[in-house]
C-alpha cells in the first residue's frame, strides 16, 4: 500500500477520483445556493424599495457587488440585510432578528478570517486537525440554521405586508412606457 492510497481499499487512484467527485457535487450544491441566495435578497431588496421608498442606504446593484467587493464584503452585505428587514416593517421578533442577523454574519466573518489566514500561513485550505474540522463544520451548520430563520422571517415580514396592502404601487416612467 501506498502512501497516498486510501487505508481501507489500497486504491489511492480511485479515492482520489471520488474525493474529486463529491467535491465538485460540493461545489455545485454550494454555487447554486449562493445564487439562490442573491436572486431571493435581490427580490427582498426590491420589495424594501416598494414597503418603504428611500429606506434602503444602498443601491440595488449593491445587493449582489457587495458580496464581491473586496473590504466592503466584510459589512456591507450585512448592513444591506438589515436594511431589508427594516423596510419589512413589524415583525413580531424584530429584535431577535436582528440578534440572529448579526449572529449569522459573525459566523460567517469568523470562518473567513480562519480560512484566510490557514491560507496565509499554510499555503492550502486542507485543514487535518480534527478538532478545527469540527468547530468549522458545527459553525457552518448553525450558521445556515440562522440563515435560514433569517429567510423566513423576512419572507413571512414581506409576504405579511403584501397581504396588508402595505406596499406602494409603482408608477411607471414615461421611460419605461
Amino acid at each position: 500500500m501506498g502512501v497516498w492510497d486510501h487505508p481501507a481499499t489500497g486504491d489511492g487512484v480511485r479515492h482520489d477520483a471520488l474525493t474529486l467527485l463529491s467535491s465538485l457535487a460540493s461545489l455545485g450544491v454550494e454555487a447554486a445556493a449562493i445564487v439562490t441566495l442573491l436572486l431571493w435578497l435581490r427580490r427582498c431588496r426590491q420589495n424594501a424599495d416598494l414597503l418603504a421608498p428611500g429606506a434602503a442606504r444602498y443601491s440595488l446593484g449593491w445587493v449582489v457587488g457587495a458580496w464581491f467587493t473586496p473590504l466592503l464584503m466584510w459589512w456591507r452585505p450585512r448592513r444591506i440585510i438589515l436594511d431589508v428587514h427594516r423596510a419589512s416593517g413589524e415583525d413580531s421578533a424584530a429584535s431577535s432578528t436582528t440578534m440572529l442577523i448579526n449572529v449569522w454574519w459573525t459566523i460567517r466573518v469568523v470562518i473567513s478570517v480562519i480560512a484566510i489566514t490557514i491560507m496565509a500561513f499554510t499555503g492550502s485550505i486542507t485543514v487535518t486537525n480534527p478538532w478545527f474540522t469540527l468547530v468549522d463544520q458545527v459553525a457552518n451548520v448553525v450558521g445556515s440554521v440562522a440563515l435560514f430563520v433569517i429567510i423566513h422571517r423576512l419572507t413571512a415580514a414581506q409576504v405579511h405586508a403584501v397581504e396588508q396592502g402595505r406596499i406602494i404601487p409603482q408608477v411607471a416612467s414615461p421611460a419605461s412606457a
